[in-house]
């Protein structure tokens, strides 16, 4: 350390003294690790459990138990919000977003349930459970309510990895009987996939079934021109960090290229997290074909966006 060949060395622990001789060895230590984690995510270089932290520990237990539950008891229910064409305005599409309410603690924000899904490995029952929703949900729609409309539906690319991931999505799309043509699987750039050769066949058999292939929160993870090269991207999804950052000349620029790269690629771009008058004309005039966010329309229940599709028929 003197020499500073070495960092100097960091521990951190967590401890927990049974209260009776009933607690088991196995729970003692299970109550010590979390203690241990709790001191590392509070920033921490140590923390004792005491009754408090053991009822919080009991509490996030109960509510994992809850959300893996949930995919099962159908729980999760979806919602939507619309994008529309920066050209004219009009309704283009609209993702489908997944909600957990529970009966005590209320809204499940989605970060939480998430990190519990993936931490659990169950992004395919999970993915597949929403999907099967948004293919009822489309089913119900109008052909003058889908006209020329797109509704997305996230996938993690740990479930695009699954081989048997495209027949899957087949396979609901027939039972459902959707058009193709108003579907797309989005997939986000925030985690590798674990068998690229997979993902690209899965998305290249999709795609040959006629529907679209959206790389979602473009800028904001490890995407790299090897997404543009292998994968059948037909849109991109500029993640809002990217708009925010382009009120600064260097995030104007970086904005500007990754715009002019799209074109020449000849893929379309979508741009979420649209707040404000000034950055609606922004991508009104900056060649970005859709816009999404809270300035045009924020998340709704499915039947509110029934209404919205069938109050706007093209």
């Amino acid at each position: 350390v003197q020499n500073r060949l070495s960092e100097t060395p960091v521990v951190k622990f967590g401890m927990y003294t049974p209260r009776d001789s009933a607690v088991k060895f196995e729970e003692a230590v299970v109550n010590a690790k979390q203690t241990y984690r709790y001191a590392i995510a509070s920033g921490k270089d140590y923390a004792i459990c005491d009754n408090e932290t053991l009822y919080s520990f009991e509490e996030t237990k109960q509510l994992e138990q809850y959300i893996v539950n949930a995919i099962d008891t159908n729980e999760f229910h979806i919602m939507m919000q619309p994008y529309i064409e920066a050209k004219t305005g009009k309704i283009s599409g609209c993702e489908v977003l997944a909600r957990l309410k529970h009966p005590i603690c209320g809204l499940v924000m989605p970060g939480i349930f998430l990190e519990v899904i993936t931490r659990k490995k169950l992004n395919v029952q999970f993915d597949f459970c929403i999907f099967e929703k948004c293919c009822q949900w489309i089913s119900s729609r109008t052909k003058d309510e889908l006209a020329g409309r797109v509704v997305s539906c996230n996938f993690s690319r740990k479930t695009i990895s699954h081989g048997e991931f495209a027949n899957r999505v087949i396979e609901l799309i027939e039972k459902y009987k959707v058009p193709t043509e108003n579907l797309a699987i989005e997939f986000t750039e925030s985690e590798e996939e674990t068998n690229k050769p997979v993902v690209i066949k899965n998305l290249t058999t999709l795609k040959e079934h006629g529907l679209s292939i959206y790389l979602d929160d473009y800028g904001s993870g490890i995407t790299s021109y090897d997404d543009f090269l292998n994968y059948p991207v037909n849109l991109i999804k500029i993640d809002r960090d990217i708009l925010y950052s382009a009120n600064t000349q260097t995030g104007k620029t970086v904005f500007e290229n990754i715009v002019a790269l799209a074109q020449k690629l000849d893929i379309a771009l979508l741009c979420e997290g649209a707040e404000t008058e000034e950055q609606a004309q922004f991508l009104k005039k900056s060649n970005v074909k859709y816009i999404q966010g809270f300035y045009y329309y924020m998340p709704m229940e499915s039947y509110e966006c029934s209404n919205l599709f069938k109050e706007n028929t093209k």
